[in-house]
């Protein structure tokens, strides 16, 4: 009997010592994923822009809020023109800047984002295409120091 007791408490013993040996075994060193990027992509508001969603008569000039803000820093914020229009059978896509402005904090409190202004020109059809048909969308850009940015389209409307 006294036997059967020293066996239980070698057996015990060793199993302890083996689930403390495969318990050390499993240990795993943490590695560093090394430095971590700030750089963050700006935040456009999507239900900011009041832009038309009818025909505009060239020289009409249409007003775009743009709302945003970034936890890194902005650099500018750009305003493009992007026409779609048809030239004999193809369809040719031009994009232009018609605003550009370095950052400025224009905070509102009411809408918790920084805020900005664009006045658009609607151009003259004619001076796009030949049929006298153009789709255009505006697009505003927030770029941060880094070179990170973040574009949001309007509306797509025709030139009278």
């Amino acid at each position: 009997m006294q036997y059967i007791h020293v066996i239980r408490t070698a057996c015990f013993a060793g199993l302890v010592g083996l689930s403390l040996f495969v318990l050390s075994a499993c240990t795993k060193e943490v590695v560093s994923p090394g430095q971590i990027s700030e750089d963050y992509f700006p935040i456009i508001n999507g239900n900011a822009w009041v832009t038309p969603s009818a025909a505009q008569a060239a020289g009409a000039k249409v007003a775009v809020e743009v709302q945003y803000l970034s936890y890194s820093s902005i650099k500018e914020v750009s305003g493009l023109q992007v026409a779609t229009r048809r030239v004999g059978t193809a369809t040719v896509i031009d994009t232009t800047r018609f605003f550009t402005m370095a950052y400025t904090p224009a905070f509102s409190a009411t809408k918790q984002c920084d805020t900005l202004l664009l006045m658009y020109s609607v151009p003259d059809s004619a001076g796009l295409s030949r049929t006298g048909l153009t789709n255009v969308r505006i697009l505003a850009r927030v770029l941060t120091q880094s070179g990170v940015y973040k574009e949001r389209a309007s509306n797509t409307f025709t030139i009278k």
